[in-house]
Protein backbone atom coordinates (compact mmCIF):
# COMPACT_ATOMS: atom_id res chain seq x y z
CA UNK A 1 0.00 0.00 0.00
CA UNK A 2 1.47 3.31 -1.08
CA UNK A 3 0.32 6.32 0.87
CA UNK A 4 -0.10 9.43 -1.26
CA UNK A 5 0.07 12.84 0.38
CA UNK A 6 -2.63 15.20 -0.85
CA UNK A 7 -2.07 18.88 -1.54
CA UNK A 8 -2.52 20.87 1.67
CA UNK A 9 -3.99 23.79 -0.31
CA UNK A 10 -6.60 22.20 -2.61
CA UNK A 11 -6.82 18.77 -0.95
CA UNK A 12 -7.52 17.14 -4.32
CA UNK A 13 -4.26 16.32 -6.09
CA UNK A 14 -1.06 14.56 -5.04
CA UNK A 15 1.44 16.85 -3.31
CA UNK A 16 4.66 17.08 -5.30
CA UNK A 17 6.31 20.08 -3.67
CA UNK A 18 7.32 20.52 -0.03
CA UNK A 19 7.33 24.22 0.88
CA UNK A 20 8.70 25.57 4.15
CA UNK A 21 8.90 29.25 5.06
CA UNK A 22 10.00 30.85 8.32
CA UNK A 23 9.15 34.49 8.99
CA UNK A 24 9.84 36.11 12.37
CA UNK A 25 10.28 32.71 13.98
CA UNK A 26 6.94 31.37 12.71
CA UNK A 27 7.28 28.41 10.32
CA UNK A 28 4.73 27.50 7.69
CA UNK A 29 4.99 24.04 6.11
CA UNK A 30 2.92 23.08 3.09
CA UNK A 31 2.91 20.14 0.71
CA UNK A 32 1.31 21.29 -2.52
CA UNK A 33 0.51 19.93 -5.97
CA UNK A 34 2.21 21.43 -9.02
CA UNK A 35 -0.88 23.47 -9.98
CA UNK A 36 -1.17 25.11 -6.55
CA UNK A 37 2.60 25.63 -6.43
CA UNK A 38 2.38 27.57 -9.70
CA UNK A 39 -0.55 29.62 -8.34
CA UNK A 40 1.56 30.44 -5.26
CA UNK A 41 4.43 31.60 -7.47
CA UNK A 42 6.74 28.79 -6.42
CA UNK A 43 7.51 27.88 -10.06
CA UNK A 44 9.89 30.84 -10.37
CA UNK A 45 12.01 29.47 -7.52
CA UNK A 46 12.71 26.34 -9.57
CA UNK A 47 13.42 28.16 -12.82
CA UNK A 48 17.14 27.35 -12.51
CA UNK A 49 16.32 23.64 -12.40
CA UNK A 50 14.99 23.66 -15.95
CA UNK A 51 11.45 24.74 -15.14
CA UNK A 52 8.96 23.46 -12.65
CA UNK A 53 8.62 19.97 -14.07
CA UNK A 54 11.29 18.76 -11.67
CA UNK A 55 10.01 15.71 -9.79
CA UNK A 56 12.09 13.88 -7.18
CA UNK A 57 10.22 10.67 -8.02
CA UNK A 58 11.57 10.91 -11.57
CA UNK A 59 15.09 11.43 -10.24
CA UNK A 60 14.77 8.42 -7.95
CA UNK A 61 13.30 6.28 -10.73
CA UNK A 62 16.14 7.40 -13.00
CA UNK A 63 18.76 6.39 -10.46
CA UNK A 64 17.09 3.04 -9.93
CA UNK A 65 16.70 2.86 -13.69
CA UNK A 66 20.13 1.25 -13.83
CA UNK A 67 17.95 -1.84 -13.59
CA UNK A 68 15.96 -1.73 -16.79
CA UNK A 69 12.51 -3.24 -16.40
CA UNK A 70 13.57 -6.15 -18.58
CA UNK A 71 16.80 -6.88 -16.71
CA UNK A 72 15.74 -6.76 -13.07
CA UNK A 73 17.92 -8.70 -10.65
CA UNK A 74 16.90 -11.89 -8.85
CA UNK A 75 14.92 -9.73 -6.38
CA UNK A 76 12.40 -9.07 -9.17
CA UNK A 77 9.86 -11.46 -7.70
CA UNK A 78 10.48 -10.37 -4.11
CA UNK A 79 7.54 -8.56 -2.54
CA UNK A 80 7.63 -6.46 0.61
CA UNK A 81 5.86 -8.44 3.37
CA UNK A 82 4.37 -5.25 4.82
CA UNK A 83 2.99 -3.25 1.87
CA UNK A 84 3.34 -5.81 -0.96
CA UNK A 85 5.34 -3.45 -3.20
CA UNK A 86 7.75 -5.08 -5.61
CA UNK A 87 10.98 -3.72 -7.07
CA UNK A 88 9.38 -3.05 -10.46
CA UNK A 89 6.73 -0.84 -8.81
CA UNK A 90 9.36 1.05 -6.84
CA UNK A 91 11.46 1.61 -9.98
CA UNK A 92 8.48 2.75 -12.04
CA UNK A 93 7.01 5.07 -9.40
CA UNK A 94 10.22 6.25 -7.76
CA UNK A 95 8.47 5.81 -4.40
CA UNK A 96 9.23 3.43 -1.55
CA UNK A 97 6.08 1.68 -0.31
CA UNK A 98 6.89 1.56 3.42
CA UNK A 99 9.78 1.41 5.89
CA UNK A 100 10.00 -2.39 5.52
CA UNK A 101 10.82 -1.93 1.80
CA UNK A 102 14.21 -0.52 2.83
CA UNK A 103 15.06 -3.88 4.41
CA UNK A 104 13.44 -6.01 1.72
CA UNK A 105 15.15 -4.24 -1.19
CA UNK A 106 18.26 -3.15 0.73
CA UNK A 107 20.82 -4.33 -1.84
CA UNK A 108 19.09 -2.51 -4.68
CA UNK A 109 18.35 0.69 -2.72
CA UNK A 110 21.68 1.31 -0.97
CA UNK A 111 23.60 2.46 -4.09
CA UNK A 112 20.76 4.80 -5.04
CA UNK A 113 20.40 6.26 -1.54
CA UNK A 114 24.16 6.74 -1.34
CA UNK A 115 24.12 8.48 -4.72
CA UNK A 116 21.28 10.80 -3.63
CA UNK A 117 22.47 11.60 -0.10
CA UNK A 118 26.17 10.72 -0.07
CA UNK A 119 25.59 8.48 2.95
CA UNK A 120 23.39 5.53 3.86
CA UNK A 121 23.13 6.38 7.54
CA UNK A 122 21.57 9.29 9.38
CA UNK A 123 23.96 12.10 10.11
CA UNK A 124 22.50 14.99 11.98
CA UNK A 125 20.87 15.95 15.21
CA UNK A 126 19.31 13.30 17.41
CA UNK A 127 16.03 13.90 19.23
CA UNK A 128 16.29 14.72 22.92
CA UNK A 129 14.38 11.54 23.69
CA UNK A 130 17.21 9.47 22.17
CA UNK A 131 19.15 9.87 25.40
CA UNK A 132 22.81 10.27 26.18
CA UNK A 133 23.75 6.71 25.19
CA UNK A 134 22.48 7.25 21.63
CA UNK A 135 24.35 10.56 21.37
CA UNK A 136 27.54 8.89 22.63
CA UNK A 137 27.13 6.09 20.09
CA UNK A 138 26.56 8.58 17.26
CA UNK A 139 29.59 10.62 18.35
CA UNK A 140 31.72 7.47 18.53
CA UNK A 141 30.60 6.45 15.04
CA UNK A 142 31.42 9.91 13.73
CA UNK A 143 34.88 9.80 15.30
CA UNK A 144 35.58 6.38 13.77
CA UNK A 145 34.69 7.72 10.33
CA UNK A 146 36.94 10.75 10.89
CA UNK A 147 39.72 8.38 11.97
CA UNK A 148 39.33 6.29 8.80
CA UNK A 149 39.39 9.44 6.66
CA UNK A 150 42.45 10.82 8.49
CA UNK A 151 44.31 7.54 7.94
CA UNK A 152 43.24 7.43 4.29
CA UNK A 153 44.56 10.97 3.71
CA UNK A 154 47.65 10.25 5.83
CA UNK A 155 46.75 12.95 8.36
CA UNK A 156 48.37 11.00 11.17
CA UNK A 157 48.32 13.84 13.71
CA UNK A 158 44.52 14.05 13.62
CA UNK A 159 44.28 10.26 13.33
CA UNK A 160 46.11 9.94 16.65
CA UNK A 161 43.82 12.55 18.21
CA UNK A 162 40.70 10.68 17.00
CA UNK A 163 42.13 7.34 18.14
CA UNK A 164 42.74 8.69 21.65
CA UNK A 165 39.27 10.24 21.84
CA UNK A 166 37.70 6.96 20.69
CA UNK A 167 39.61 5.06 23.38
CA UNK A 168 38.43 7.50 26.04
CA UNK A 169 34.80 7.20 24.95
CA UNK A 170 34.96 3.41 24.77
CA UNK A 171 36.64 3.27 28.18
CA UNK A 172 33.93 5.54 29.62
CA UNK A 173 31.22 3.35 28.09
CA UNK A 174 32.72 0.22 29.68
CA UNK A 175 32.75 1.91 33.08
CA UNK A 176 29.02 2.75 32.77
CA UNK A 177 28.00 -0.81 31.79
Amino acid sequence: MVIVMLCSKCGKREATTHYKQTINGKTIVMNVCSECAEEMGLAQMFHGFGGFNFNIGDVFAGLLGNFSSSSLPAQENTVCPECHSDLRTIINSGKIGCSKCYTTFRNELIPTIEQLHGKVYHQGKLPRSAGEAARQKAHLSSLKKKLEEAIRTQDFENAAKYRDEIRELEKGAENHD
